[in-house]
């Protein structure tokens, strides 16, 4: 887990401080390299088989204000990608005594999620990766 701590200011020119509570170390937010047009930021998202509750808000309503934070104060250029596990589980079991299809059990719940989300204000991430669009590299 990172946590970013925004301990600077645009006014003064610095950068925004990262601190990283694996290795309990501060570190300026890293700089664009050359020819790199934007930072990377993944989040995990949510396991799409029930509706949002309160511990999603909370999560990605903060997500949300440390990205407008880093983009609309500190102009960051950031791709936000967030995590959806649309296939595990709790998806299967959940479609079965639905007796409908995991894919049209995720894809409903995923579809009610962002909708929650952007009833709190949350902004759309840039990109949403499935995890069933993404397994050939989970399983390598």
């Amino acid at each position: 887990v990172i946590v970013c701590r925004l301990q600077s200011s645009a006014a003064t020119g610095s950068t925004p401080t990262v601190y990283n509570s694996l290795s309990k170390d501060k570190a300026p937010l890293p700089q664009l390299a050359a020819g790199q047009t934007h930072l990377g930021w993944y989040a995990c998202g949510p396991t799409v088989y029930d509706d949002a509750h309160i511990g999603h808000a909370r999560t990605y309503v903060c997500f949300d204000i440390i990205r407008r934070i880093l983009t609309e104060h500190f102009d960051v250029p950031l791709m936000y990608c967030v995590g959806v596990t649309d296939i595990d589980d709790k998806i299967l079991a959940r479609a079965l005594a639905q007796g409908r299809t995991p894919a049209s059990l995720a894809q409903e719940y995923e579809a009610r999620f962002f909708e929650d989300m952007s009833r709190l204000g949350v902004k759309e991430p840039h990109a949403r990766l499935r995890v069933s669009q993404h397994m050939g590299e989970i399983v390598k």
